[in-house]
This record gives structure tokens, C-alpha cells and sequence, in this order.
């Protein structure tokens, strides 16, 4: 679909609702492609992009070793689904990461988002308490760090605060 910039906004606008935008006030930034850590528009302007795609994006766009991996991966499979099967660059993956980390840290859980993770960081705490001898008390504790954001699931939502800050806090969960 080749669209006009005009249709473009008009689309973005009228067709695509934004996650934590006020739409009556949005003005459509449509980033066109990138480079590094700049993101250039529709209209040719280049941005820093200092959020780095929300935090996960550390190294930069169209990074020439990164690239080379995802093209190489997309000549085998482009997606495998973790529900009950496997593949062979996810569990090098997950060898790997468990060499880097401390003894008994055994297993690695892939989340396809920071939110998902912290979601399914919440659950396993969860269902840790719950599967143990002696289980935890009728009331248990979140720690997070108050006024900040933690993820848009209801779990990592529920132990975030709207404004910014880091100073730790404990929620309370029944």
C-alpha cells in the first residue's frame, strides 16, 4: 500500500489507536525508517530516539550484526511458539544465559515484553507461595518502585503508580 503523507496522518489519526495517547490531542509522528539511535519521520526530520523503542531497542536500529541474525533466523523460522515446543536458537539461548547467571538459577522463561515479564514474574512468585510446604501467609507483598511504570497487563499495572519517582513501596496483594 503506497499512501500520500497527508493519508498517512489522516490514517494514523483515524485508524490506529495509541497506547497511553490522548487521541483528541494526538498529532500523528510517523517514523518512517532509522538509523542508529535516530528516527527519521515522513517529513525527513530525525529524532533522537531516547526512549530506545521503550527501553528494549539498546543498541540501536539496523544494527549490522543484529540484522544479520534476524535475517539468518527468518531463513529457518520466522516465529515458534514456546506453548509446548522449542527451537534450536532458543534453547542456545536459554543455555546461555543460564552460564552468565549465578548457580540455581536454572531455567529461563521468555516473555515477548517487559510488561508480559514482569506479569509472569508476578505469577511465578505467586504460584512459588502457593506450592511450598508451609504456605505463605494470607497476606503477601509486591515490592515495586512507587510512581513508576511497571507494564500495561493488569498484573505489572497493578503494581505501578501513575507519576514518576523510584523510591520503593510494597503492595499489598489478598
Amino acid at each position: 500500500m503506497d499512501l500520500s503523507k497527508n493519508e498517512l496522518k489522516r490514517l494514523d489519526a483515524t485508524a490506529v489507536w495509541h497506547a497511553f495517547t490522548q487521541m483528541a490531542e494526538y498529532e500523528p509522528l510517523i517514523v518512517e525508517h532509522a538509523e542508529g539511535r535516530t528516527l527519521i519521520d515522513i517529513d525527513g526530520r530525525r529524532l533522537l530516539d531516547g526512549a530506545a523503542s521503550m527501553w528494549c531497542n539498546i543498541h540501536g536500529h539496523r544494527h549490522p550484526r543484529i540484522d544479520a541474525a534476524i535475517r539468518a533466523q527468518l531463513d529457518r523460522v520466522a516465529h515458534v511458539t514456546n506453548l509446548g515446543m522449542s527451537n534450536p536458537t532458543a534453547i542456545a539461548l536459554a543455555a546461555r544465559l543460564i552460564e552468565l547467571t549465578p548457580p540455581g538459577l536454572n531455567h529461563v522463561f521468555f516473555a515477548s515484553d517487559g510488561a508480559s515479564a514482569i506479569e509472569v514474574a508476578l505469577k511465578m512468585a505467586f504460584q512459588y507461595w502457593r506450592q511450598r510446604e508451609n504456605p505463605r501467609p494470607e497476606k503477601s507483598c509486591y515490592i515495586a518502585y512507587e510512581h513508576a511504570y511497571h507494564g500495561d497487563t493488569i498484573g505489572s499495572v497493578s503494581v505501578s503508580t501513575p507519576s514518576s519517582g523510584m523510591q520503593m513501596s510494597a503492595q499489598t496483594s489478598q
